[in-house]
């Protein structure tokens, strides 16, 4: 469950006082994704414990939200807003119990106050359904998971199920992409170029429907912010296009149905990788592709990609004030390498982290620490 299908907002920085006031008079009853408490858990080692037990049930089933500060009935209605004290100690205690207490930590965990009056908050804990699951809870060495109101300890079926479906999907997706990698080989001959791709977590889940007028808008949005320059080609499953009139121009976008998308680019220069020519590059994907998923309601999880081609011998070569650090030289045999997968929820919530993070790789890639660069 994520933020945008509960709430019908896109972020949970959204959210505010008239949002809670409306779930107590629709009677919005604690469920699978949601959960009230009237008061912030205790401030023994127990109540700790129960912190990492509530959010951990969450991330090992389908994701959802915790309100602190709201009060329910024996049927789980909410029936008064509460509200806690000292908000920012408060968020700060959840956050560190939960970084000290779970294993795998939990990707794209948010807390969100929402302001009641000067001294009050309710605070809403927003757990994604995990890509990581099972998560444990190390004061006890057990993984948790929700039903309907509660909690209980996962079996040991259940925790099997978890790690197969995760690593099942894991190789569906690297099978995927392994395979894609080696049409775009052949594409790519004795040039180098450069892949970016968002892949999401269910590769064979059909998100959009690509004959629709709203897909054809939403495709627009590549022509009319200059990513690509030409008509898109519908296909058996999406759309493709290219660019270029000769080999060092040439840039290629493919978009499928189940919210796959590749930006496939031949690297104009041999020897040196422009490093502001890259986050330019990348940037100008990511952001477009995030209007894209808004505008198909589109707002699944999955990963960031980078796929570099014949890139022996590059150095990455940084703007003049940062001439004086001198990148190593990256040999490799076959040139191809990889920078790791980026995983988000909610694309466009994440696009300054993932572009944080995807030059962090490539400048360690090339031998030079961010402290460098900064």
């Amino acid at each position: 469950m994520n933020i945008y299908e509960f709430f019908g907002k896109e972020y949970l920085e959204e959210l505010d006082f008239n949002d809670m006031e409306s779930m107590i008079e629709n009677r919005v009853s604690e469920s699978l994704y949601l959960d009230y408490k009237r008061e912030m858990w205790g401030t023994l080692e127990s109540s700790n414990k129960e912190i990492t037990k509530d959010v951990t049930s969450f991330a090992n089933a389908y994701g959802g939200f915790i309100l602190i500060g709201i009060e329910e009935d024996n049927d789980g209605n909410p029936k008064k807003i509460i509200g806690v004290e000292e908000v920012d100690k408060n968020i700060l205690r959840i956050r560190q119990v939960c970084q000290a207490n779970i294993q795998p930590l939990i990707s794209g965990m948010k807390i969100h106050p929402v302001r009641i009056n000067e001294k009050k908050s309710i605070i809403i804990i927003y757990i994604p359904d995990s890509f990581d699951k099972p998560h444990m809870v190390l004061q006890d060495y057990r993984c948790y998971i929700r039903y309907e109101r509660g909690k209980n300890p996962m079996t040991i079926h259940q925790i099997e199920d978890a790690i197969k479906g995760r690593e099942k999907n894991s190789e569906k997706i690297r099978e995927f992409l392994s395979k894609r990698n080696k049409e775009l080989q052949k594409l790519v001959k004795n040039n180098s170029a450069i892949n970016f791709s968002i892949v999401p977590n269910f590769l064979e889940k059909e998100r959009f429907d690509i004959f629709s007028s709203k897909t054809e808008k939403a495709v627009d949005f590549f022509i009319r912010k200059n990513l690509i320059k030409s008509r898109f080609i519908p296909t058996f499953d999406g759309f493709i296009a290219s660019d270029g009139s000769n080999e060092t121009e040439y840039r290629q976008l493919l978009i499928q149905s189940t919210g796959y998308i590749e930006y496939f680019i031949y690297i104009p220069f041999r020897d040196k990788l422009n490093a502001e020519w890259f986050d330019n590059e990348m940037m100008k994907f990511i952001e477009i592709a995030s209007d894209f998923y808004s505008e198909l309601d589109l707002y699944f999880k999955g990963w960031f990609n980078v796929e570099f081609f014949n890139m022996i011998n590059f150095t990455l070569k940084l703007d003049e004030k940062n001439s004086r650090e001198k990148s190593k030289l990256i040999v490799n045999k076959d040139g191809y390498f990889t920078l790791p997968n980026i995983g988000f929820e909610q694309f466009n919530e994440q696009i300054s982290n993932i572009q944080r993070k995807t030059n962090d790789f490539l400048w360690r890639k090339f031998g030079i620490t961010r402290a460098h660069i900064n």
